[in-house]
């Protein structure tokens, strides 16, 4: 697994710890569980949206994109979890330099109410121990600045 896929999966964790007690469920786009029409309870679906890679410095930019989906009844429900997500992120260890969220809409397919947010990180690539690339990803504020 790349060092992007471990990071993604470990932030996705994170968040899940942070948010869960609020009842919001987090999970890593893509999975089974991070889309499925549950209307009862808000959702947050993880992924990468792009990256810049290093060219002569380990220096790598990432754009999250952050899936919210809450059900159809909780017309407020998307922007309280951006807002749940924004003092999460917000607090300086994840290295978050810009967030923003998209309009509410209502997604028929998964019949509830769907609204994008992205987030823009810097974090370091730590240098291999292997010839085969790099190995780990870093996010911290304090380590790139």
């Amino acid at each position: 697994m790349n060092p992007f896929s471990i990071w993604k999966r470990e932030l996705t964790q994170k968040l899940a710890r942070a948010l869960e007690p609020q009842g919001i469920r987090v999970a890593e786009e893509f999975a089974p569980a991070a889309h499925q029409p549950w209307a009862r309870e808000r959702r947050v679906a993880v992924g990468i949206a792009g990256m810049e890679l290093p060219g002569a410095t380990r220096l790598v930019k990432l754009t999250l994109r952050l899936d919210i989906l809450a059900p159809k009844d909780d017309p407020g429900g998307c922007y309280e979890t951006f807002e749940a997500l924004s003092d999460e992120l917000g607090q300086g260890s994840y290295g978050v330099s810009r967030l923003e969220c998209g309009e509410t809409s209502y997604r028929e397919a998964l019949d509830c109410l769907c609204c994008t947010a992205r987030a823009e990180l810097t974090g370091v690539l730590a240098p291999p121990d292997s010839p085969q690339g790099w190995q780990q990803l870093v996010i911290r504020t304090e380590e790139v600045l």
